[in-house]
This record gives structure tokens, C-alpha cells and sequence, in this order.
């Protein structure tokens, strides 16, 4: 079996207006999706999802630069696998997707779900969680984070992972202040869902804001949440001065 051609297939559909959501200063009106298709010269099909967050349309372009490297190859052979340089977005979405689409062309080939090709033992379920956290202003309702997590309580599910609001400045909103609502959110949930911080990269990553942020949330963040991801943007030496 030969790969024959390499596909993006671009999608795009609008947010009805109370599924929109925000974060920091933007607004998500619409969802994109870039689905990246492995063709062979048998029929058989390798279809994976490559994130949104590369561009889609930047996604299909750099799928069709790195396509000559795959056709005419053999999908399973170990050599033809990509590997993403962690400098370009699009290049490594790009990259994911096509190694996606060669897992599922791998499975199909083998008759096996994917899992069952990474471990003898696959697990049968995977617990999910609820990732928002995206809707809550800090002028309007910040409460609505909390109602937001009762709600997915209420529908299963046993853990969130939440943002920071709107963009703090607009609302001269603090460390403290942000603190106060999670420590809410937490006695809310409490005993019924685990809580997950996603910063973003919207902490400062200045040596006195670090000192400061580490004082008043280490203790804090670490009883009221159960991770925290992504709190600073990359620290370098002019941060310090």
C-alpha cells in the first residue's frame, strides 16, 4: 500500500450568540477545524483533526508542502513519521494532524483501535473533564463562573479547567480579587469536582510580579485547585531588569 495524496479539508461554522466566548480581550464568534486526509492507492482513508490553533488555512498550506515527503511511501514504515521544530504553529498543527491521520490509517490497516496499538491493555473509559471557564466578565457577573461549574455538576462531569475573565486592567481586578472568586468557586464545588487553572501566559513574568503572584497564591491555588497550567509567558533575563 502507497500514500497517493495528502488533503485538508478547512471548516468553519458560527457560534450561536450565547455559545460565543471570551477570554482576555477577544471574543470567539466561530469555530474552525482543519481535518487532515491520508489517501492510499487501495481505498483506504487516514482522517485526523489537526488544532485549530495553527490556522486552518495556514494548516492546508503547509499539509501540501510536506506532502511530497509521503507520497509514494509506505504508511507503516516508521521513517516517514514528521516531527514538529517548535517555532511555527502551523508547521507543528500541520505536522499533528498528519501523524494523526497516520495513526488512524495504522489501526484501519491492522483492524485494531488505535489504543490497542500503543498498549495491551487500552483503557475502556477515559475520564473527561469540562473545559470553559471562557464566558465570566469581570464588569458583569464574574459570579458566572461559579454557576457555570454547578451546571457541568449537574450534567457529570467531576473536574473544570477554568481561565482568568476578560482582560483584568479594564476592571482594575487583582491578584486578591481573582483569588476571592476561586476560593468561592472552590467551597461551591467542593467535594464534587476538581478545579483546574489554565493562566493562559497572562501572569506577569517579571522577577517582583513572580515574588508577589508566589506569596499570595501559592497556598492558595495549590488547596483551592488541583493544577495550574500555563500561568506566565517564556521568562528571559530583560524580564528581571
Amino acid at each position: 500500500m502507497k500514500i497517493t495524496k495528502l488533503e485538508t479539508v478547512c471548516l468553519s461554522r458560527m457560534h450561536e450568540p450565547e455559545r460565543q466566548w471570551f477570554t482576555a480581550r477577544y471574543r470567539t464568534v466561530k469555530a474552525d477545524c482543519a481535518i487532515v486526509v491520508i489517501h492510499t492507492d487501495e481505498g483506504l482513508q487516514g482522517i485526523g483533526e489537526a488544532s485549530a490553533y495553527g490556522w486552518p488555512l495556514l494548516i492546508r498550506e503547509w499539509v501540501d508542502w510536506l506532502a511530497p515527503e509521503l507520497v509514494g511511501k509506505e504508511p507503516s514504515e516508521p521513517g516517514i513519521v514528521l516531527h514538529p521544530n517548535g517555532t511555527n504553529r502551523a508547521y507543528d498543527a500541520a505536522v499533528a494532524g498528519i501523524d494523526t491521520a497516520l495513526w488512524d490509517l495504522r489501526g484501519k490497516l491492522a483492524d485494531k483501535r488505535v489504543c490497542e496499538l500503543l498498549t495491551e491493555k487500552p483503557l475502556n473509559r477515559v475520564r473527561l473533564y469540562a473545559s470553559s471557564g471562557c464566558r465570566y466578565d469581570w464588569r458583569n457577573r464574574p459570579e458566572q463562573l461559579i454557576e457555570e461549574a454547578l451546571q457541568y455538576i449537574e450534567m457529570g462531569y467531576t473536574a473544570m479547567k477554568f481561565r482568568l475573565g476578560t482582560e483584568w486592567s479594564w476592571n482594575g481586578v487583582t491578584v486578591d480579587r481573582f483569588l476571592s472568586l476561586v476560593r468561592e468557586l472552590s467551597q461551591e464545588v467542593s467535594g464534587r469536582m476538581e478545579l483546574m487553572l489554565d493562566g493562559n501566559c497572562r501572569l506577569t513574568s517579571s522577577a517582583y510580579g513572580r515574588e508577589r503572584l508566589g506569596r499570595r497564591t501559592k497556598w492558595s491555588l495549590a488547596r483551592d485547585t488541583h493544577t495550574a497550567a500555563s500561568p506566565c509567558r517564556a521568562f528571559s533575563s530583560a524580564d528581571a531588569s
